[in-house]
């Protein structure tokens, strides 16, 4: 069944019984088709005579007055006919030696392979929200954080843009302070008290440092907040949501069912020639499907060339709930943490089916090393030809070496993918982080962090057993690797 281009699996469209019921009409009761079954004497379906299993339905001319038999057996679904032997006569099994008289026995060995495939339908998607505005570019929806501590270690509450507050102006070391004590704040339900950073307040830098400042004297300052630096953390979590909804993937396809069906004992060929009648199978005329005796692709048969359209099998997840229990708590911990602090956090991958990480692996191997298409090893499940051979089993190198380009760049891979990684076990998720240099991050022991580099944010997330891999720039696991 050899073909230049393999053709699109069919979906089943049609189910049904194998033959009509004497009036021409479907069979809907299988209680009918078991009363017609049963007067066959070569064997039963489920159970055979002598009460074992027999999973092989047997169809005689003593059904006839169940079945219409003259119109043929029909396939159980629409589907590919996978192989087919049909007999040009049947074979004699007449017993005995020469002078006992004729008596033909004949017996087939003809037979048809159908492959079925069965499509769920698939849900549609849950609608997607309104798309919001970023809430970072109006400054109304920026503020600064109130401390507990003249260090500012602990968060009080967050202060948006334009709030009154009366500061305290004037200490040990004047205007060299980076917070300042505030002793009094107007807005509704917020702290009275507390410590905030000199920076964003709408005060006089020179502030502070007089003659009054120098002999120990303190100024009390009526001001506000002015822009800050995070925003509104409410908001900014809304806008995270909303976000994450708006670059939610498409439903990926419901599974596919592939199911097998198996026709024996066919008429022979001559049969065909004698009965013109007779309704001749649709693939007869096509040389598509004609395999000859010593083919020596029929392993191949069933395989697709690799190509782009492997892209999208065996799709990933970008969702920290298909992560390990215990790394997905980590996980979440640590991006509650960095969004908290005003950062942007973008994930691109978590877990990585095996099948994808086989599709990955070798088309980067054979696209950039050099890689021999006809020795990429089998993957049980994943029927593609690699090599695009033709029907002599030659390779098409070029052809080859093109459709793995093809999926490297589908793929967007950057480094060689390994077999077996962190991804295929559910420990590792490769993600974007921005706007975290500057920020303070509370680290997994409740204590904010200032990051000031790559590795201060390594540390946080070392912190919540988020560990970066310093040689892949999005990618951190559980261990590191």
């Amino acid at each position: 069944m050899s073909a230049q281009n393999t053709p699109r699996p069919i979906t089943a469209s049609r189910l049904g019984y194998p033959f009509k019921n004497k009036q021409g009409q479907e069979i809907t009761d299988p209680q009918l088709f078991y009363d017609g079954l049963a007067v066959v004497q070569g064997g039963h379906y489920l159970l055979s005579p002598h009460g074992f299993f027999h999973g092989g339905v047997h169809i005689a001319w003593s059904s006839g007055n169940a079945f219409e038999l003259n119109e043929g057996i029909r396939c159980l679904a629409d589907g590919d006919v996978v192989a087919y032997r049909i007999n040009r006569r049947y074979y004699d099994a007449t017993p005995g030696t020469a002078g006992d008289g004729p008596a033909l026995r004949p017996y087939s060995t003809g037979f048809v392979l159908v492959r079925h495939r069965l499509q769920a339908p698939t849900p549609p998607p849950p609608p997607k929200p309104v798309k919001m505005d970023n809430p970072g570019a109006d400054i109304r929806n920026w503020g600064a954080w109130l401390y507990d501590d003249p260090q500012g270690h602990r968060r009080r509450a967050w202060l948006r843009h334009g709030t009154p507050v009366k500061v305290e102006i004037g200490k040990i070391a004047p205007g060299q302070g980076r917070y300042v004590r505030v002793l009094d704040t107007t807005g509704f339900g917020l702290p009275r008290e507390g410590w905030i950073e000199r920076t964003w307040l709408a005060i006089d830098p020179l502030a502070g440092t007089g003659m009054r400042s120098m002999l120990g004297f303190k100024d009390v300052i009526a001001t506000h907040v002015y822009r800050g630096d995070s925003v509104d953390p409410e908001a900014s979590d809304v806008y995270a949501r909303n976000k994450a909804e708006q670059e939610r993937p498409a439903t990926p396809a419901a599974p596919t069912l592939t199911l097998y069906s198996l026709y024996m004992h066919l008429a022979d060929f001559e049969s065909y020639g004698r009965n013109p009648n007779w309704v001749r199978p649709g693939y007869w005329p096509s040389k598509r499907y004609r395999v000859g005796e010593k083919a020596k692709d029929r392993k191949r048969l069933a395989r697709e060339r690799s190509g782009r359209q492997w892209v999208q099998r065996y799709p990933g997840s970008n969702r920290v709930g298909d992560l390990t229990p215990s790394f997905a708590g980590s996980v979440g911990r640590f991006i509650h943490a960095l969004r908290a602090a005003g950062a942007n956090v973008a994930i691109n991958a978590t877990y990585r089916p095996p099948e994808r990480a086989y599709l990955m692996h070798y088309s980067w191997r054979i696209a950039r090393e050099g890689f021999a298409p006809t020795s990429v090893p089998e993957m049980a499940g994943v029927n593609i030809d690699w090599a695009h051979l033709d029907t002599g089993g030659k390779s098409d190198h070029q052809a080859a070496l093109q459709a793995a380009r093809e999926m490297v760049a589908g793929f967007a891979i950057v480094h060689r993918p390994s077999l077996t990684s962190r991804h295929t076990e559910r420990r590792a998720i490769d993600m974007t982080i921005s706007r975290a240099i500057g920020a303070d991050v509370q680290g997994a022991d409740g204590l904010d962090r200032r990051v000031n580099s790559s590795s201060d944010l390594h540390s946080v997330g070392q912190s919540y057993g988020v560990i970066k891999l310093l040689s892949d720039p999005p990618h951190w696991s559980d261990d590191g690797h």
